[in-house]
């Protein structure tokens, strides 16, 4: 079966995605851990307005920051989407360094 568009553009792009991933597990976030949460929504602010959406930080006393998103335009039936997530681990500083993010063949 041939590969879809899809399937060729990620595997084409799986580099820039993997370096991407490596960025965003580099920067410890554990909860209430402001400054981190603040760094890793920085990140996916950044990301996110390259694919041109608008982005607001909330920040949170205690929490963080609380990214919200602005896709433009609208489904063509109308809809809207929601994208719901989480910047925070349970993890406390310093785990990169005992536990850092690694390749594993193609995992």
């Amino acid at each position: 079966m041939p590969a879809s568009p899809l399937l060729r553009y990620l595997t084409a792009h799986l580099a820039a995605m993997v370096d991407e991933v490596r960025r965003l597990v580099d920067i410890e976030t554990p909860s209430g851990d402001e400054e981190g949460i603040a760094a890793a929504a920085s990140v996916l602010s950044e990301r996110w307005r390259d694919l041109c959406c608008r982005t607001e930080a909330h920040r949170v006393a205690g929490a963080g920051v609380h990214l919200e998103i602005h896709v433009p335009g609208r489904a063509a039936n109308g809809e809207h989407g929601l994208v719901l997530g989480h910047l925070d681990t349970v993890y406390p500083r310093g785990t990169a360094r005992t536990s850092p993010f690694r390749l594993d063949g193609d995992r």
